[in-house]
């Protein structure tokens, strides 16, 4: 039985051998039949079909290493294999989450209840088609027209719009899942907009400026996660053994957004108050909360390296690979990347300090990672290959160790070339 975690590393569903996937504890389970979805079905079959024309090619270059053809082909069919891959991951954490917003909204609706029904059966397309769109939009309409005519909050009115904000929110998700669908981002957006129009909630807002920003719109995402963070302040105010993480991940996500647009000043002062949040539930849970610690650390070590504030960056670097190669021990094939990049990272700031002793040996050993890595997925991780061979290069370029240089930079050249056909 596989497991998936949130943003806060904690298992939040299990995957069992029959696909089903099932969240919740106690009294409070809800099982769904991940194995009867015809998206499911459809990227488990195309990746079934990829795995095999990939051990093909893997057997066609054992007996000729050499051939060009092959070794093209073979990146073709892993970075399509990525794809859907990644497509399948989408799918089941978004109905993951699909599986907590049911859980956690009342179910107040014919709609919402008979979503549930063919959500749980894993008919997507079934829940999915309950919610007409332009119907929900003129009901709607009528309700905030009686709301402004009555010019106050009943509350059998206020209670139809969170009703309305909740439909909206589900059909929003499961657009999101729909991959199939060529205005899938600009609906999705439509139909958490219309959720926020009915009513604002940190579920709505949480979710659209998260989905604002994975697909970049950070401007649109920005403010959303002030609003959504304001209110998660004043509820850890109340409770903040519960909302204080919450905080936390918003704090820590608002920072990202400035990071991307290099706004740093305004990042800053945000991932320290995450890290102190987060350092604080540490000890009283370090599995859980351990990894986001160690990502909080990265990002603002990032932060300082890109003002020049080295002796900052390196502490924060070395306090990261540290929890990272602990994390890695348990659980490599999630932790070894973030292992090389830390290490990378760190080089890279011992080169720009011409501390090349210090950073030959970090450079090599992410190098190594990086080469074991790339064996099983080339194209994701080939492209770190040859990041860290033309750094380890520039190293040596720059201690007049040419003959070293030159063959490091060849070996990148040519992963690059093939990566670019």
């Amino acid at each position: 039985m596989s497991e998936i975690k949130d943003s806060k590393n904690v298992v939040t569903a299990r995957i069992d051998a029959d696909s089903n996937v099932i969240v919740g504890d106690g009294n409070n389970i809800t099982v769904i039949n991940l194995k009867e979805a015809a998206q499911y079905k459809a990227l488990e079959a195309d990746i079934e079909k990829l795995n095999k024309r990939f051990e093909r090619v893997q057997k066609r270059l054992q007996t000729d290493p050499n051939n060009s053809d092959d070794q093209e082909e073979l990146l073709e069919i892993d970075a399509e294999r990525n794809e859907k891959q990644n497509n399948l991951e989408t799918l089941k954490n978004e109905v993951v989450k699909l599986a907590e917003d049911f859980q956690r909204i009342p179910l107040d609706t014919e709609r919402l209840r008979l979503a549930k029904q063919h959500f749980d059966s894993g008919a997507f397309e079934k829940a999915r088609a309950v919610f007409d769109a332009e119907t929900m939009g003129k009901e709607l309409d009528a309700l905030l027209h009686e709301k402004e005519r009555l010019n106050q909050k009943t509350a059998e009115t206020q209670q139809n719009l969170n009703d309305k904000a909740n439909e909206y929110l589900i059909l929003a998700r499961l657009t999101a899942t729909n991959f199939d669908l060529p205005d899938r981002f600009e609906k999705t957006m439509a139909y958490f907009e219309q959720s926020l129009r009915a009513e604002r909630n940190i579920e709505n807002l949480f979710a659209y400026a998260y989905f604002l920003q994975h697909h970049n719109q950070y401007g649109q995402a920005q403010p959303l996660y002030e609003e959504a963070l304001q209110i998660y302040r004043q509820l850890a105010q109340q409770k903040p053994q519960t909302y204080l993480p919450d905080v936390a991940t918003m704090l820590n996500n608002l920072a990202s957004l400035y990071k991307a647009r290099n706004e740093f000043s305004q990042a800053q002062p945000l991932y320290e108050e995450a890290l102190q949040i987060r350092r604080q539930f540490v000890q009283q849970n370090p599995r859980a909360y351990l990894p986001n610690v160690a990502t909080t650390l990265n990002n603002l070590a990032i932060l300082y390296y890109a003002r020049n504030e080295f002796s900052q960056a390196q502490t924060l670097y070395e306090e990261a690979l540290q929890i990272y190669k602990q994390l890695s021990q348990h659980n490599p094939q999630t932790y070894l990347p973030e292992v090389a990049g830390t290490l990378n990272n760190l080089a890279i700031l011992y080169s720009d300090r011409n501390e090349f002793s210090q950073a030959q040996p970090l450079y090599e050993e992410a190098l190594q990672i990086r080469r074991q890595l790339a064996q099983q997925n080339p194209q994701t991780y080939l492209p770190d290959v040859a990041g860290t061979l033309n750094n380890l290069a520039s190293l040596y370029s720059d201690r007049n160790e040419f003959s070293q240089a030159q063959r490091l930079y060849e070996e990148a050249l040519q992963i690059r070339r093939q990566l670019a056909q």
